[in-house]
């Protein structure tokens, strides 16, 4: 025979611990990526006469996005264009945020525009920049993005080169012809010659 003793409530007892846990989630990084790799525009818009400027958007072309930005991360990008013959101005509109960091630095044949800042804002920047061509210039140039995207956690930073290529086509437009004849001058043509 097997016998039970019951526990009298005297001799229950209950213990609770409190215990306090850290979690750290690892920062993760997060992948650039760039809608259109080419943009082709037309020398002074096709127009034979005339100086018309021509403004590309090319925030708007290349479109970089980053697909979850929660506040976290920030960003170094900078674009090179080369060469620049064709370039005549960049101009962009400062987003909400003063945040970004902007630096415009220029060699002979290089423009290095240079956006840092929370990520959000930079990208933000990044998405009304626009170029000007000079007028009369059909060369193509490219546009280099480089930097780096940094992610944390408060403790940890995770790191992320950037590295794409945009490149811009601009299509030669014929100026059209003049002729001057000099006044006083007279053409003589026989029929028979």
């Amino acid at each position: 025979a097997t016998s039970v003793e019951a526990a009298s409530d005297a001799c229950a007892s209950s213990a609770n611990a409190t215990a306090t846990f850290q979690i750290n989630g690892a920062p993760q990084y997060e992948i650039i990526t760039m809608t259109n790799t080419t943009t082709t525009v037309s020398e002074n818009n096709c127009e034979e006469t005339g100086s018309t400027i021509v403004t590309v958007p090319i925030g708007q072309r290349m479109n970089l996005t980053i697909p979850d930005l929660d506040g976290s991360e920030s960003a170094q990008v900078i674009l090179s264009i080369s060469p620049v013959v064709s370039v005549n101005n960049a101009s962009f509109t400062r987003a909400s945020s003063a945040n970004v960091v902007f630096v415009q630095s220029t060699t002979s044949d290089i423009i290095n525009l240079t956006f840092s800042g929370p990520a959000i804002d930079v990208f933000d920047n990044l998405k009304t920049l626009a170029f000007t061509l000079m007028d009369d210039r059909d060369e193509d140039f490219n546009i280099t993005v480089t930097g780096i995207m940094t992610d944390t956690n408060g403790v940890v930073n995770a790191t992320s080169p950037i590295s794409l290529l945009h490149e811009v086509k601009v299509r030669a437009a014929p100026d059209r012809p003049t002729l001057t004849v000099p006044s006083g001058t007279a053409l003589n043509i026989n029929e028979d010659s």
